[in-house]
């Protein structure tokens, strides 16, 4: 039995052999998908982000391709607010102060799932964050801890969600189309058809 799970593009996909063949073939397996609310949409999102342990943030420049690196993020209880902090002195620091949109991915291959948000970042140089969030690990890179001068935080707040699982029903397995949420007026809904 061949199982293997690869990226192509921004779509994850999963080869299995026998699937495949038993999808071709003139009996099509027919899966029905699981009609979700945005709560529990948000909440699979979560549960996702937070298997994975980490996550991409991909960041633009005007004239420049996207700038993509993998980080350690710190998830609010509160919201959707995903946190992560860096070196003032990066190249995305710079694009953040430039142009606030941008993207996080969550992939967990072993279930072949993943999350996209789409949203704005900000800067934010809370003390008291900085020292929640600050993990000793980083040390070797910040000479003071928390309290290091170039230490800032990336606050980025998505406006839509897009969910790929087929292991909870919640896209179809087949064309891997995602299930989307998005943000009006303060409030989760469905992204019908967009």
């Amino acid at each position: 039995y061949e199982i293997s799970a690869c990226l192509v593009g921004s779509e994850m996909c999963i080869r299995d052999r026998r699937y495949q063949r038993r999808v071709r073939g003139a009996n099509r397996v027919q899966v029905k998908m699981t009609q979700n609310t945005p709560d529990e949409l948000i909440s699979v999102a979560r549960e996702i982000m937070k298997e994975t342990g980490h996550g991409f943030f991909i960041s633009y420049e005007s004239g420049y391709a996207a700038d993509a690196r993998l980080i350690v993020p710190f998830l609010s209880e509160e919201d959707l607010t995903i946190r992560f902090y860096t070196n003032n002195t990066t190249r995305k620091v710079k694009q953040v102060s430039s142009q606030p949109l941008s993207l996080m991915t969550f992939a967990q291959m072993s279930k072949a799932e993943y999350v996209v948000l789409h949203g704005k970042s900000r800067l934010n140089n809370d003390d008291e964050l900085k020292k929640k969030i600050y993990l000793k690990a980083s040390d070797p890179y910040f000479t003071n801890g928390w309290q290091s001068k170039e230490l800032v935080i990336i606050e980025f707040v998505p406006e839509r969600i897009e969910i790929v699982s087929g292991v909870r029903n919640i896209s179809d397995p087949l064309t891997w189309k995602p299930t989307k949420i998005h943000l009006v007026e303060g409030k989760w809904e469905l992204d019908n058809g967009k």
